[in-house]
């Protein structure tokens, strides 16, 4: 218990001083990003009268309210915060209602603080107005690509590193009895997140990234410390993308594609062409997806492989749960819902919240990620350079490949803050060079000069 307690507040700790003896942007990049992609969050500590906390519950909190302290007072209300509301009034309300105790529906808004509101208000409120796009972008990708080099081990030997280091410290962890999944002969990988598909998820995410700064050649030539001949940002880009390939994961593949597709809109002189020839292009392949798709994974269709099956259990859990939303109308079951034929397992997000929160959460989910994309699609006609332009294409593959993603596995931390910030992030997405600038006043020549001397 001592050791789960170290490991749980070393964070907060680690956090407040980094906000005392630097800056609140240091703090998220050298304490929370590394506790978010790098420690296992699958389990929690539980303390009388406290809910439950994980190591980004503690390094987020001294953050959050730090950031509410400062920078609230820049805050401009937006469509999106409106849905934040109602997303977290739905967090709540189902709880009170349906659970014995109040103290459920308290813990839920810890929850909720901690992993979208705060997340949330860092993407909207810090990011773009401190100038802080590279940098997140940088320690996001380096992270995700040591991550990446890990998995290698796990998807070749079976053997997951961090799940091996964290059951030591919670034996009671559910990862103690973890077996790996095969797919391809090949143990797909899950890195410090429980699902191979979540994890795919940040993959997926972090490749979009990575992409980005490759294209702009945003990374130094070469490591310092490391004598080798190929770039810095090649190696990193490869490093990430090969974690993203050890997940073996169809539904962050296929979103990973989409995002790449729409990534690659900017590789040209005439955007507004490349924009309307992707635009039929995916429309057409998204019909020809749809109906394959149809029959592959339709409830009467003969089941071949194993991969087939579970496309079928997905089709089938939709068409099992959707009058369970229905019965659960406005804030849903909350935690205790109905099980439907033996489907214990929601591989789908946006039904997970149908079933948690009701019409009011999936909603309001759904309101937030097209708030982004509208607002990104808002910010690129004021974009000027060609590094804002790829980003936000790159940001727009992001959140529609996680929207993919999301339609095929239930949604799980780090995935939760992440989504969140990148919603936040969308918001406030503006031009690179008119951040941090300051206007230096030209001096005039004077009108009549005069030579000094000396006697």
């Amino acid at each position: 218990m001592v050791l789960q307690a170290i490991v749980i507040f070393l964070p907060l700790i680690l956090a407040l001083i980094v906000l005392f003896r630097k800056s609140l942007e240091q703090a998220i990049l050298s304490v929370y990003l590394p506790v978010l992609l790098c420690v296992p969050l699958y389990d929690s500590l539980k303390l009388t009268g406290l809910p439950p906390l994980t190591p980004a519950n503690t390094a987020i909190v001294p953050i959050g309210v730090w950031l509410l302290a400062t920078k609230m007072r820049n805050l401009r209300f937006t469509r999106s915060d409106g849905w934040m509301v109602v997303f977290g009034i739905s967090c709540e309300v189902a709880l009170f209602q349906r659970m014995p105790s109040s103290t459920f529906g308290l813990f839920a808004l810890f929850v909720f603080f901690t992993n979208c509101f705060f997340p949330y208000l860092i993407g909207k409120l810090l990011i773009e107005q401190q100038g802080l796009r590279e940098a997140f972008v940088k320690r996001f990708v380096f992270l995700m690509a040591i991550v990446g080099a890990i998995s290698v081990y796990e998807y070749r030997m079976g053997t997951n590193p961090f799940h091996f280091v964290w059951a030591k410290i919670f034996p009671d962890s559910v990862a103690v009895n973890f077996i790996g999944q095969i797919r391809w002969g090949f143990t797909r990988a899950s890195g410090p997140v429980r699902s191979s598909e979540t994890m795919g998820i940040v993959f997926l995410t972090a490749t979009l990234m990575a992409y980005w700064l490759y294209r702009n050649k945003m990374w130094e030539k070469k490591f310092r410390f490391i004598s080798h001949p190929y770039t810095k940002g090649g190696l990193i880009f490869a490093g990430v993308c090969i974690g993203m390939f050890t997940c073996q994961a169809r539904g962050p593949y296929l979103g990973v594609m989409l995002g790449l597709i729409i990534a690659r809109i900017s590789n040209g002189k005439n955007l507004k062409r490349r924009m309307r020839y992707t635009f039929i292009f995916l429309i057409i392949l998204g019909a020809a997806v749809y109906s394959f798709g149809k029959q592959y994974a339709s409830a009467d269709a003969k089941v071949e492989t194993g991969d087939q099956g579970n496309a079928v259990y997905r089709s089938q859990m939709i068409q099992n749960y959707w009058p369970v939303v229905q019965e659960g109308g406005i804030f849903g079951w909350a935690i205790k819902w109905p099980i439907q034929h033996g489907q214990i397992s929601i591989d789908n997000a946006f039904l997970l919240y149908g079933l948690e929160q009701g019409y009011a959460g999936a909603g309001s989910f759904i309101m937030l990620l097209l708030e982004a994309l509208i607002a990104i699609s808002i910010a690129l006609k004021k974009m000027k350079q060609r590094q804002d332009i790829d980003f936000i294409f790159c940001m727009g593959g992001c959140i529609l490949g996680q929207i993919v993603s999301l339609g095929t596995v239930d949604i799980e931390e780090p995935m939760v803050q992440i989504v969140f910030l990148m919603v936040g992030w969308a918001q406030s997405v503006s031009n690179s060079e008119a951040v941090g600038e300051v206007a230096v006043p030209e001096v005039e020549a004077p009108k009549f000069a005069f030579r000094r001397v000396f006697t």
